[in-house]
């Protein structure tokens, strides 16, 4: 009886990041009465999905104001944005 190899996974190299991996080129909020769902989309294809509270989902609106706000002001230059519209 022969013993199979285990087959190794590999390594992954943290130091060299993918920007597919870290950018987001869309994101989408579905909320219901219970919760809220993040989709981050990377060119077509959804890369990352969250559920949040709606605790958590505050908590995280106001961390980013927070940040925001941070940058903003340490690059004394306020991020114009608007929505995009909906398709």
């Amino acid at each position: 009886m022969s013993k199979r190899k285990k087959k190794e996974k590999p390594k992954r190299d943290f130091g060299v990041a993918d920007p597919r991996h870290f950018f987001c080129d869309r994101a989408f909020i579905i909320q219901s009465k219970e919760h809220f769902l993040f989709a981050f989309q990377t060119g077509s294809v959804v890369e990352g999905q969250y559920v949040f509270t709606p605790t958590h989902a505050k908590r995280l609106m106001l961390r980013l104001q927070e940040k925001i706000a941070k940058w903003e002001e340490e690059n004394g230059a306020a991020i114009e944005a608007e929505l995009p519209t909906e398709e």
